[in-house]
């Protein structure tokens, strides 16, 4: 990993981008990516990052993704839904009796 990733800065709209520490910000960066990025910059992340570090925060560090998004990622980085800590954090919470 070098330089710096080329996402857009709107998805980082409350940092100063050229001041983004990468490597220290990586959770933060995939999370934001896969939320709110399409496939193009999913394949940056990649790039950038290597699969293996982004399965890692998959699983060790992200607590939050969409529903929607969980079934993609898994989909696309061919893990497992139950390995991702945000889906694991969803199962975890007591639902509301509706």
């Amino acid at each position: 990993m070098k330089g710096k990733p080329n996402f857009p800065p709107m998805f980082f709209w409350e940092f100063h981008y050229d001041k983004i520490n990468w490597e220290e910000c990586s959770a933060m960066v995939v999370q934001r990516i896969l939320e709110r990025g399409y496939k193009e910059q999913w394949q940056e992340l990649i790039r950038f990052y290597g699969m293996e570090r982004i399965i890692k925060n998959l699983q060790e560090k992200i607590t939050y993704l969409p529903d929607e998004c969980i079934t993609e990622v898994s989909a696309f980085f061919g893990i497992k839904e139950e390995e991702m800590l945000s889906y694991q954090r969803k199962q975890g919470r007591p639902k509301l009796w509706l």
